[in-house]
């Protein structure tokens, strides 16, 4: 009987470990707890346009960057667009609080790109 490779022996001793590695854990969602909060970890080059909500705290589920306009569907179907602001960078971030309400922070930034 042939000796086993050495790669493969590595190989089948890592496959061996497999059922005691701990389970990764997906990555926690970021939680604001106010809009205060939310504002001041967003506010370096940004300023904010709207606000749809007020429920906090609450996880952000959503996080989008575009430029010169933007449009986004509130969980209620009210379909919103901002147009106009050529040359700026808008963001948006959607959160979910525990209990479901939505809040959506839109930003625009203070400075054209």
């Amino acid at each position: 009987m042939e000796a086993m490779p050495s790669r493969l022996r590595t190989l089948v001793a890592l496959l061996a470990l497999l059922p005691i590695l701990p389970a990764c854990d997906e990555p926690k969602p970021v939680v604001y707890g106010s809009l205060a909060e939310l504002t001041k970890a967003h506010d370096r080059g940004y300023v904010v346009l709207g606000r749809f909500g007020d429920a906090f705290p609450a996880a952000v589920k959503e996080m989008r960057v575009a430029k010169d306009e933007i449009a986004f569907r509130l969980n209620n179907g009210t379909q919103h667009v901002y147009p106009g602001y050529t040359g700026y960078k808008l963001k948006l971030v959607r959160l979910t609080a525990q209990d479901g309400r939505e809040t959506v922070i839109l930003f625009r930034s203070r400075a054209k790109a």
